[in-house]
């Protein structure tokens, strides 16, 4: 919890040092990992669906 309230609180700082092109990458980079654990979790729901039935 509390690396998280730490990345908030220096998230308005992030962009500033990274800069455009940085925090065009960085947003991709996360974009791309939430998509993977999305996927992730859909593949576990439908097997498991498909074994249930």
């Amino acid at each position: 919890m509390g690396g998280t309230l730490t990345a908030y609180r220096h998230a308005g700082r992030l962009p500033v040092r990274l800069g455009e092109i940085g925090s065009m990458v960085m947003s991709k980079r996360a974009a791309f990992v939430l998509y993977c654990i999305d996927t992730h979790i859909i593949r576990t729901g439908w097997a498991e669906l498909i074994h249930i039935v």
